[in-house]
């Protein structure tokens, strides 16, 4: 009853709320975009025929992924980036923005960058799925495994999200403005209650 009664409050401080996140969101977070690149697991020369030949390519998903953030992939991406778009990078840029895994049942595996620049996050997830391609082409003794889909830079930004984060901070305002009243509610009639005890 306490709350129906101060619905107009509730309305207010979660406007309140979903303003001021509204335009946090939209002048102090910078956007962040992804670009994806995917390599497919078993390399050219590899004929699937069989059961088994599908549970290795599986396997070999996870050897990837491990493979993928390794220091010389990592070093051989940087060196590719700089020598193509003449920007250095360090070992931390690169491994702060990568993603990766294996797309369940599967031999895909995908290598996300995520970057404020739509174009360096592209740039350095085709370096890394190159980099990646070729050491295991090395460790293996074999052809190099297929780059299935080349990044592109992304026309959206993947975060921050920008209905998400209004919505979010209408409901924050709204459930402490809610909690606050109950409290006073109930810290009231408990006043109350002792008032009348004799």
């Amino acid at each position: 009853h306490a709350l129906l009664k101060k619905w107009w409050l509730i309305f207010i401080g979660g406007t309140i709320g979903a303003l001021v996140m509204g335009l946090v969101t939209q002048f102090l977070i910078t956007p962040q975009y992804e670009s994806s690149a995917m390599l497919y697991v078993l390399n050219k020369t590899t004929t699937v025929t069989t059961m088994a030949d599908i549970q290795i390519g599986s396997a070999l998903s996870s050897d990837f992924a491990v493979i993928a953030t390794s220091k010389p992939v990592i070093d051989t991406a940087i060196k590719q980036l700089e020598e193509e778009t003449g920007n250095r990078y360090t070992r931390k840029d690169i491994t702060t923005a990568l993603r990766v895994h294996n797309i369940d049942d599967t031999r895909l595996l995908k290598i996300t960058i995520t970057h404020e620049d739509p174009q360096v996050a592209s740039d350095m997830a085709n370096a890394i799925a190159e980099a990646t391609s070729s050491q295991m082409a090395e460790i293996m003794k074999s052809e190099p495994p297929t780059i299935a889909e080349w990044a592109e830079p992304s026309e959206k930004p993947a975060s921050p999200s920008f209905l998400k984060n209004v919505v979010l901070g209408f409901l924050l305002v709204a459930v402490v403005i809610c909690a606050f009243i109950v409290v006073l509610c109930i810290l009231n009639d408990s006043e109350a209650q002792a008032a009348r005890i004799p």
